[in-house]
């Protein structure tokens, strides 16, 4: 049975939405509303009494690993007659799949093996488990990249502990065409060579774009093209390993996941080394001349002034040839043989015949150090002597040094954070920014570290990072005379879906929360689109245009489709934001006379209105169980902020001051709201305890 989204079960896991289904079950991913955080809930509709038993055997055993390449199992469970579930980490990022479709299969070898060399880990880690644990469903689809570049095994709905002798159960049985080995289809045992084998093919298809021949094809006589043949880049060394994985007979393959390891990152061939040193020019001559004309010992009897004459004369002799010979016999040699060593190894490297890799200077002696490329043939002949003098390093002048960007210096700021006590229920209110300019719309990631808001300082507007406890600014993000508004932090706390007027008009954007740049422009349209919003999963966002005239909400998956127009009236509907849970948007909405918050339900387009007043009603926001949304309204005579349930119930005020208190946000653990407020001419941003 499918699960619905938004069912609950055991009173904890909601479910957000289904991220895979298979023939024997789903993973979807859910809101721990224990803990206000997501996870991944797997899904064994096998409800036969083997599988049970598997399952509660294998199931325990999860719950006890603990490698940080693998997701964390903290919870199973056994709904009778329905199946069985595991609760994981959800884990955020892009899996490997995903990259592989969308490069077409050009995943630089060196990437790869970097990601792959920690998935190597994960296995050896559960293979060396008492008794080992066989993952059994290894695919790029199952590999998931974090936004840290983490490479993170998931999906362990059917892992298998290995018994020798013991033949796979249905229970524990499935079939991934291209990645699963022979024996997993049944008949056999499987064992840590399986995994290796769905290691191989992952590898396989990472390389070449290509999935691979399915093993019960090629055991029937089926041949499958090597990878080298569909991708020439791939180096020998990695090629021999992934055939070797991928042996139809478990026992020609590998023995163990460290040995596929060590056999992907062997070098191929030793590396040529080749040494030019000045004293090996000029010794053998020295020795040669010393040979060819010795110094003979003068006869008895010869006085002591003829001896010291003679002497005197050898040396002028010597030191008179020595310079002849150097300066007329030995120098152009040399420069001969220099120059025909730098025409050579330009030669080769133009050819791309070999790829330099370092160059080590010294007083007489440098070293150069190359290494075959693998698009050519494994031996190269008649290398020529490398002969030369020192070489000193020129100190490049086109390149420009990085430096720290230049930030603006705010000197108003108070040195410590500035609490105001407010008659409410006893709760505190606290100042976050004290300063001359405006600061808006305040967020925080989800980690609750960094908090972000737009704020005017000048000309412009940017997006700048906030102190969450107080304090003012630590650092401005965006730059430059482009004006940024209502900047929402991705799930994984990398990125910043914001408005920007870059091309005259607000579209919007994602930016690198770590350095401001641009990542994505999303939209491109002669309208003014701004207040966008994330879809939990990152699958798409909404957000407002006034593109057909009116303010109007839209939906853009980032596939490459238009935006869908989720609203559609004579009036305005702005300033969107989405359920946690992804089922719901609340706007406000001029529909009606006054502007009024709504609520629409994301899969049917339903909507309904949910305050009614003469008042001001906007700027949503949803708390993170998606039980309460805050608002900004004026209907005390000026602007607070108040909170009422999905259906509009519970309505109650939550901040009452003179001062003017807007665009309410929930802290992620539910604990604050976020808001801008008014004193004076300026606005600063405060937080006030929530519940």
């Amino acid at each position: 049975m499918v699960l619905q989204i938004g069912q609950t079960l055991q009173n904890r896991y909601r479910i957000v939405k289904l991220l895979g289904q298979g023939g024997f079950g789903a993973v979807y991913r859910a809101w721990d509303t224990n803990l206000s955080r997501p996870c991944a809930l797997k899904e064994n509709l096998e409800t036969s009494k083997e599988a049970q038993r598997q399952f509660a055997r294998e199931a325990t055993v999860l719950a006890n690993l603990s490698h940080p390449n693998l997701p964390i199992v903290f919870d199973h469970f056994s709904i009778p007659f329905q199946g069985q579930y595991l609760v994981m980490d959800y884990i955020e990022g892009e899996d490997l799949e995903e990259m592989r479709r969308r490069s077409s299969g050009n995943i630089p070898e060196a990437q790869a093996m970097e990601w792959l060399s920690q998935i190597c880990d994960a296995l050896d880690y559960l293979h060396s488990q008492n008794p080992p644990v066989i993952h059994r469903d290894i695919k790029p689809a199952n590999i998931k990249i974090s936004p840290e570049g983490r490479a993170v095994l998931v999906d362990f709905g059917i892992v298998k502990l290995f018994e020798a002798d013991s033949k796979t159960t249905m229970g524990a049985r499935a079939i991934t065409p291209g990645y699963s080995p022979p024996e997993q289809y049944g008949g056999g045992s499987t064992d840590a060579r399986s995994d290796i084998y769905a290691l191989g093919a992952t590898v396989y298809a990472l390389l070449t774009g290509v999935e691979p021949v399915e093993s019960i094809q090629r055991s029937l006589g089926a041949t499958m093209p090597s990878p080298e043949d569909l991708n020439p880049r791939i180096s020998p060394a990695v090629n021999t390993a992934i055939m070797r994985a991928m042996e139809v007979l478990p026992t020609q393959r590998f023995s163990s996941v460290n040995a596929f390891k060590g056999a992907l990152t062997k070098p191929v061939r030793p590396t040529p080394t080749f040494q030019v040193s000045q004293a090996a020019v000029f010794q053998p001559a020295v020795a040669a001349a010393r040979a060819e004309q010795p110094i003979k010992p003068a006869k008895a009897g010869t006085p002591k002034w003829v001896m010291w004459g003679l002497g005197v004369a050898f040396v002028i002799v010597c030191f008179t040839s020595t310079l002849f010979g150097y300066y007329f016999i030995l120098e152009p040699e040399i420069k001969r043989r220099e120059m025909q060593t730098t025409q050579t190894a330009v030669a080769l490297l133009l050819t791309q015949q070999w790829n330099p890799l370092t160059i080590t200077p010294s007083t007489d002696t440098f070293v150069l150090t190359f290494t075959p490329s693998p698009l050519l043939p494994t031996e190269i002949t008649d290398i020529p002597t490398l002969t030369g003098s020192p070489i000193t390093a020129a100190t490049p002048t086109n390149i420009r040094t990085p430096t720290e960007p230049i930030l603006p210096t705010y000197t108003n700021l108070p040195p410590e954070p500035d609490p105001q006590v407010l008659s409410l229920s006893g709760d505190g209110v606290v100042r976050l920014t004290l300063n001359g300019g405006d600061d808006y719309a305040p967020q925080l990631s989800r980690d609750q570290r960094h908090l972000i808001s737009f704020s005017k300082y000048g000309e412009y507007w940017h997006v700048m990072e906030i102190d969450p406890n107080g304090g003012g600014f630590i650092r401005q993000i965006t730059s430059g005379s482009v004006n940024y508004h209502h900047p929402h932090f991705s799930p994984g706390g990398d990125r910043i879906l914001v408005a920007a007027d870059i091309a005259g008009n607000y579209d919007i954007y994602s930016i690198s929360f770590e350095t401001g740049e641009i990542l994505e422009q999303f939209t491109n349209d002669p309208g003014r689109d701004v207040h966008p919003d994330w879809l939990p999963d990152m699958s798409g966002y909404i957000f407002m245009s006034d593109r057909d005239g009116e303010r109007e909400i839209y939906l853009d998956f980032m596939d490459g489709s238009i935006p869908r127009q989720l609203t559609n009236n004579d009036e305005d509907d702005g300033s969107c934001k989405v359920s946690p849970d992804g089922r719901h948007i609340a706007f406000y909405s001029t529909r009606d006379g006054n502007p009024e918050i709504y609520l629409m339900e994301l899969s049917t387009g339903d909507t309904r209105r949910l305050t009614n007043h003469s008042a001001r009603d906007a700027e949503p926001a949803f708390s993170p169980d998606g039980v309460w949304i805050a608002f900004e309204s004026n209907r005390g005579g000026s602007y607070d902020i108040w909170a009422m349930r999905l259906d509009g119930s519970g309505l109650h005020r939550v901040t009452d001051s003179p001062n003017w208190e807007q665009i309410p946000e929930f802290s992620p653990d539910g604990k604050w709201i976020l808001y801008q407020g008014k004193s004076g001419n300026n606005y600063d941003l405060y937080r006030i305890p929530w519940q």
